[in-house]
């Protein structure tokens, strides 16, 4: 199976699942194998509050207790973030590659990686653009070859398409056992969650990193479901059902 395959694999089960949590264990899962990485770490900085910072850490490497995880001021000094922000760069890069540009690792990342028991072999997949890092980055115990860099990379639209679904997903509500409420997919309740929100087709796309033509077929199918016409019965009929707050 070549990896542009495999990968369309990873998206379809990742979309077909209920539940964040297995949702979220299904694409780290594939990260780990399609690159030989022993730690994936989901990092987001806030844009706005410079000591917020998220981090879900998974894979077989040492793991430390969140208390442990490194402070937002910590992953602004790392030299990937620093790269990340001076040059734009929002494709996927090496660590090593980074150090031989330059970008050289400050006193302060080498006591956090040394606490954190982690090498320089590390991937930076940046996700969102902006001025705050917001993406995955991958550990491995030996050097990341260009395969699994370059495979990264011609990934990273559909990674990050599918982590905003997964964080949309997160958000939405799960499905009652109500026998008199529809069933919807994973995406339908992504799209219905996003409709609630007030976003556009468009608006919806750019997040998804999918198609307006695509979150319309979805609308339909929402529509239809829930005896609606328009966007504010569909989420009026939602909250009836119980299905949205």
């Amino acid at each position: 199976m070549d990896r542009a395959t495999a990968w369309l694999a990873v998206a379809a089960d990742v979309l077909a699942q209920q539940s964040h949590a297995d949702a979220t264990d299904i694409l780290t899962t594939a990260l780990i194998a399609r690159t030989n990485a022993g730690l994936v770490s989901r990092i987001r900085l806030s844009a706005t509050d410079p000591d917020r910072i998220d981090i879900s850490v998974s894979g077989c490497m040492f793991q430390p207790g969140p208390t442990s995880w490194p402070t937002a001021a910590q992953v602004r000094g790392h030299p990937m973030a620093r790269y990340r922000v001076a040059t734009g760069d929002d494709t996927a890069v090496l660590m090593p590659d980074v150090l031989a540009a330059g970008w050289e690792l400050d006193p302060a990342s080498k006591e956090v990686m040394h606490d954190l028991r982690i090498s320089d072999q590390q991937l930076s997949v940046p996700l969102s653009r902006g001025r705050a890092y917001d993406g995955w980055v991958l550990v491995a115990e030996e050097r990341f070859g260009e395969r699994e860099a370059d495979e990264v990379r011609d990934s990273q639209r559909l990674l990050a398409g599918l982590d905003a679904h997964l964080r949309i997903l997160a958000r939405a509500r799960s499905p009652v056992p109500d026998p008199g409420a529809p069933r919807l997919t994973p995406r339908e309740r992504v799209v219905l969650t996003l409709a609630a929100e007030g976003c556009t087709a468009e608006a919806m796309a750019r997040r998804l990193g999918i198609s307006a033509r695509t979150v319309h077929k979805h609308q339909e199918h929402l529509y239809r479901k829930l005896g609606a016409c328009d966007r504010l019965s569909a989420v009026l009929a939602a909250q009836r059902r119980g299905l949205l707050d």
